[in-house]
């Protein structure tokens, strides 16, 4: 049994989406749902995660979720290597690496041109035309319009997974993995190589039966997942999966 596991994730694996953690655009009413976030609500993975639930069931394993809401490939790589800069992982350790979309990268923070932030590429959400400078949002735009493309963030990708890989690797970390399916998909070529993953927590069929009506339920209207999706992709895949690779 491992004696402590390292969640990598966006915020499907914070937990966006549970009931401490509800917040989401409406574009009907056009406002925001959930109320004024707290101060810790990025910061804090949801209680009610699967990774929470985790720590709940099996007491005697620490549990780490360094998962961030919007997080990209490079941004996980990055966390892994400064945790192993302050922790000393070992071969009791888990790193579970829950993947993102593709199409999500690092820029320079719009308040500090000298840190970082990770970006969900699209149009700037409503609170986004609000605070942030107008020059800093064009810049996005014009990034969208003339520079991004699917093989620079597939090469993004890649590049992060083997990073995370390799840090597992030179600690002699245990390593298992989940990608949505458009990432699955453009990397379908390490499937040949890992036998290390299992499905990802958007898109999964809570039901069994790919049941549309039941499915919806484990969802929100920003098709995060609620307690219920959690609960059950934590008892229906992830626990299988760590008990049937020796993990637990």
């Amino acid at each position: 049994m491992v004696k402590r596991i390292i969640l990598l994730g966006d915020s499907f694996t914070f937990g966006h989406g549970c009931s401490d953690k509800v917040h989401y655009y409406d574009p009907v009413t056009k406002q925001h749902v959930g109320g004024k976030m707290s101060p810790d609500f990025e910061t804090k993975p949801s209680d009610y995660c699967w990774g929470s639930l985790i720590k709940k069931q099996f007491p005697n394993i620490e549990v780490m979720n360094l998962s961030k809401p919007g997080h990209c490939f490079l941004g996980m790589a990055r966390d892994l290597i400064n945790l192993s800069q302050r922790i000393n992982l070992n071969s009791d350790d888990l790193i579970l690496l829950n993947g993102t979309f593709i199409d999500r990268t690092e820029i320079a923070h719009p308040c500090d041109p000298d840190s970082y932030v990770s970006w969900a590429i699209g149009p700037a959400s409503p609170m986004e035309m609000v605070t942030n400078e107008p020059e800093y949002i064009n810049a996005k735009q014009m990034y969208v319009k003339y520079l991004y493309s699917d093989a620079v963030m597939y090469n993004q990708f890649l590049t992060s997974f083997m990073g995370i890989y390799s840090i597992c690797n030179l600690y002699d970390t245990k390593f298992a993995y989940s990608l949505p399916k458009n990432v699955r998909l453009m990397g379908k070529l390490l499937d040949k190589f890992f036998n290390l993953k299992f499905p990802y927590i958007f898109e999964y069929d809570f039901s069994g039966n790919n049941d549309d009506t039941f499915n919806r339920t484990c969802y929100m209207p920003d098709l995060h997942c609620n307690n219920l999706g959690h609960e059950i992709y934590l008892e229906k895949v992830v626990l299988p999966f760590l008990s049937n690779k020796g993990f637990l």
